[in-house]
């Protein structure tokens, strides 16, 4: 890995860190093999897989997702993004405003039947 890339996968775990929403994706923990310079990032798991799978699913047996279905997608999304655009920086000046910059359908996951949560903060940036 570049150092670039390097940076990027240390700010996306400190970033993943401080998320905590129903919507987005939980950051467990992350394990360092110095052995072989990888970084593991333990993330919850999501039982549904991503949407841009379902939605590959759905056009291949020509069955419509339905509506309600994707004004629940679109409504869960929408409180993500407001939680990360409206985040306060805390009392030790940590933390802030979050843009996601990489939102498409492989990176909004499904749990379960009934919920969506947003992933891969790679590309995000955090503002003060």
């Amino acid at each position: 890995m570049t150092s670039r890339e390097k940076q990027q996968l240390v700010t996306e775990v400190n970033l993943l860190k401080g998320l905590e929403h129903a919507n987005i994706v939980r950051y467990e923990d992350r394990i360092v093999d110095k052995k072989i310079s990888t970084l593991f990032i333990i993330m919850e798991y999501c039982s549904g897989g991503d949407l841009g799978t379902c939605l590959k699913t759905c056009k291949k047996n020509d069955r419509p997702m339905a509506e309600e279905i994707i004004w629940k997608i679109c409504y869960q999304l929408l409180q993500a993004l407001e939680y990360c655009h409206n985040r306060t920086t805390d009392e030790k000046g940590k933390g802030g405003r979050v843009l996601h910059r990489d939102i498409k359908p492989a990176n909004i996951f499904l749990h379960g039947q009934t919920s969506v949560k947003l992933g891969d903060f790679g590309l995000s940036r955090e503002l003060g």
